[in-house]
C-alpha cells in the first residue's frame, strides 16, 4: 500500500466509516443473540435496575418482560429474591406491593416456598397481620427454609437481625444468610465480632474483598486498605467492563508508542511503556488510601461551597492522583534518564498516566452500562497519559540539569491546579453552566504535550500517519463498547446511551487532530 493513500483524507474517512459499520451491525447481532435475561440469573441488589429493556423510556416494560423471567428461572437463587423484596417494593418500575405479589405468584416455581417472599413483600408494604406471620414463622419451634432470612432483610441492621440470620445460618446453613451477618455487623460497627465470626472457614468463605476492605477502613487499617482496595473495586463488576478497560488503555498505548516512535514489539522503549502501564494501574491503590488518609485524618471533604470544592478537588483529588502517578514513574525514571531521550520521557511517563486511567475506568464503565466508554478514552484516558507524561517528562530534566528544578515544580503545580479545576467544573453543581471551561483546561495540557512532542529530534516519517492510528483505535472501542452494551442491556438502549457520550467528546477528536500536525491529502 503506498504512502500517499494511506495519508488521503478520503481513505481514512471510508475505512473508518466501514470499520464503525462493522461495529454497529456487530452490536446489532450481539443485541440480537443475546442470551435471554430468565437465562442469566443475577444479584437483582446490584443489576436488576438495568435489566429493563426500556429503562428510561416514559412507560416502563410490563413485568412479565424483565422480572417474571428471572423469577420463573430455575438458576435464579431463592436468597436472592428475598434479599431482592425490599428493593423491588420501592422500585417504581415494579408499580408497588400489589403488582410484585401478583408476579411473585405467578412467577416463582412450585417447589419454592412463595409464601415466605409474598409476606415478606407485604409486611414491608405495611400489612401488620402479614409482619406478625412472618415473625411468628421465623420465631417459632420449627422455622422453615427462609424464613429468618426473610425476617432479618425486613429490618434494619441491628442486634435483632444478627440473631434472625444466625437462626438461619444454625438450622438451614445459608451461605446468603452466613454473608448478611457479616455486612450487618458491619454495618454496626462490631468489628471484634467480625473477627469472631472469620475464625469460622465457612464464614471467611463468604466474606468478600470489599467487607474486608470495609473492616480495614473503618479501623483504619492501612495495610489491609493496601491489601484489600484492589479487588474491592473489581466485587461483583462484569468481565465485560474489565475487558473495557484493558482494551481502551491497550488502544491508546498503540497510539502512544506510535508517536513515541516505538518501531518493533522487541523494542526496550516498548518494555518500558508496558512497565509504566502496569505501575500506573497499581498506583491507583495507594490514591484511595490516600484519599481516605485525607478525608479521615485530615478532614479535606467535599465542601458545599463553590470555593471549598474548588479546594478540595485541587488541594486533593488533583493532589493525590498526580504525586501518585509522578510516584508510580520513579522506579522507570533512571532507566529513562540514562537512555536520554526526551520523547521517551514523554511516551513511558505517559504510559503510567494511561495505566491509572485505564484501571479507574471499569468502574466508571460497569456504573454506566458501557454508555460512556468513547467518551471517557478520549478524555480519562489521554488526560491522565498528558499529565502524567509532562511531570515524568520534566522530572528527568531536573534531575539531569538540577538548575531546572523550580520548572518542574513550577509545571507539576500547574497540572495539580488544571486536574483539580477540571473535576470541580464537572462536580460541581453551582458551576455546571462554566462546566465547558474543563475542556479549555484539557485542550491546554494536550496542546502543551504535543508541543513537547514535536519538540523532540524528529524521527523517520511512518507509512501510516498517527492521526489514522488514533482514528481506527476510536473506531475499535466504539464498536467494543457498543457491542458490549448490546450485549448486555440491548442494541437499542446502548445506542441511545452511546451517542451523548460520542458527541461530547468530539472537541477533544479535533484537538487530537489538529495537535499532530500531519496534513492529510484531500
Amino acid at each position: 500500500m503506498s504512502r500517499s493513500r494511506t495519508w488521503s483524507q478520503t481513505f481514512l474517512g471510508v475505512t473508518a466509516a466501514m470499520g464503525l459499520g462493522v461495529g454497529v451491525v456487530s452490536a446489532a447481532i450481539a443485541g440480537y443473540v443475546s442470551p435471554r435475561l430468565s437465562d442469566r440469573p443475577v444479584i437483582p441488589e446490584s443489576t436488576l435496575g438495568f435489566l429493563d429493556p426500556r429503562a428510561g423510556a416514559d412507560e416502563p416494560a410490563p413485568l412479565e418482560e424483565w422480572l417474571d423471567p428471572w423469577l420463573a428461572n430455575p438458576g435464579t437463587d431463592f436468597a436472592d429474591v428475598i434479599e431482592a423484596v425490599p428493593w423491588l417494593c420501592q422500585e417504581p418500575r415494579v408499580g408497588g406491593v400489589v403488582s410484585l405479589v401478583a408476579s411473585l405468584e405467578r412467577s416463582l416455581p412450585e417447589d419454592r416456598p412463595t409464601d415466605i417472599a409474598v409476606g415478606l413483600a407485604l409486611a414491608l408494604g405495611g400489612d401488620l397481620d402479614r409482619a406478625a406471620w412472618l415473625r411468628d414463622r421465623a420465631m417459632g419451634d420449627d422455622p422453615p427454609p427462609y424464613a429468618n432470612l426473610a425476617l432479618a432483610v425486613a429490618i434494619p441492621p441491628s442486634e435483632t437481625r444478627v440473631e434472625a440470620l444466625e437462626r438461619e445460618v444454625s438450622l438451614h446453613d445459608s451461605d446468603a444468610a452466613r454473608r448478611l451477618v457479616l455486612a450487618t455487623l458491619s454495618a454496626l460497627g462490631s468489628f471484634e465480632a467480625i473477627d469472631e465470626h472469620l475464625r469460622d472457614p465457612r464464614y471467611a468463605s463468604v466474606a468478600d474483598a470489599r467487607l474486608r476492605y470495609e473492616r480495614a477502613h473503618r479501623r483504619l487499617d492501612w495495610v489491609g486498605m493496601l491489601q484489600w482496595v484492589g479487588p474491592a473495586q473489581y466485587a461483583d463488576v462484569s468481565t465485560v467492563f474489565i475487558a473495557l478497560g484493558a482494551v481502551s488503555g491497550l488502544i491508546w498505548l498503540m497510539v502512544l508508542a506510535y508517536v513515541g516512535d516505538v518501531r518493533t514489539v522487541r523494542s526496550a522503549r516498548l518494555a518500558l511503556c508496558l512497565a509504566g502501564l502496569g505501575l500506573g494501574a497499581l498506583s491507583t491503590i495507594p490514591t484511595l488510601v490516600l484519599s481516605v488518609w485525607m478525608e479521615e485524618v485530615l478532614g479535606v471533604v467535599p465542601a458545599d461551597s463553590i470555593v471549598g470544592g474548588f479546594t478540595y478537588y485541587i488541594g486533593s483529588v488533583g493532589l493525590r492522583e498526580e504525586l501518585c502517578k509522578l510516584a508510580a514513574f520513579l522506579p522507570l525514571a533512571p532507566l529513562v534518564i540514562r537512555r536520554g531521550d526526551p520523547r521517551e520521557a514523554l511516551l513511558v511517563a505517559g504510559c503510567v498516566g494511561l495505566g491509572f486511567a485505564a484501571e479507574e475506568n471499569v468502574s466508571y464503565f460497569a456504573a454506566s452500562g458501557a454508555a460512556d466508554v468513547a467518551g471517557r478514552f478520549l478524555t480519562a484516558n489521554f488526560g491522565h497519559a498528558v499529565t502524567t507524561g509532562l511531570a515524568g517528562a520534566w522530572l528527568c530534566r531536573a534531575v539531569k540539569q538540577p538548575k531546572r528544578f523550580p520548572e518542574f515544580l513550577l509545571v507539576l503545580l500547574a497540572l495539580i491546579i488544571g486536574h483539580g479545576v477540571y473535576d470541580a467544573l464537572i462536580a460541581i453543581p453551582d458551576v455546571a453552566d462554566w462546566s465547558i471551561l474543563g475542556g479549555t483546561v484539557y485542550v491546554a495540557a494536550a496542546l502543551f504535550y504535543f508541543e513537547e512532542i514535536h519538540a523532540c529530534p524528529r524521527v523517520e516519517p511512518r507509512r501510516v500517519p498517527a492521526t489514522a492510528v488514533f482514528v481506527y483505535g476510536l473506531v475499535a472501542m466504539i464498536g467494543c463498547s457498543l457491542v458490549a452494551a448490546s450485549w448486555a442491556l440491548g442494541f437499542e438502549w446502548a445506542v441511545r446511551t452511546s451517542i451523548p457520550s460520542l458527541l461530547g467528546a468530539a472537541l477533544f477528536t479535533f484537538v487530537f487532530f489538529r495537535a499532530m500536525r500531519e496534513p492529510l491529502l484531500p
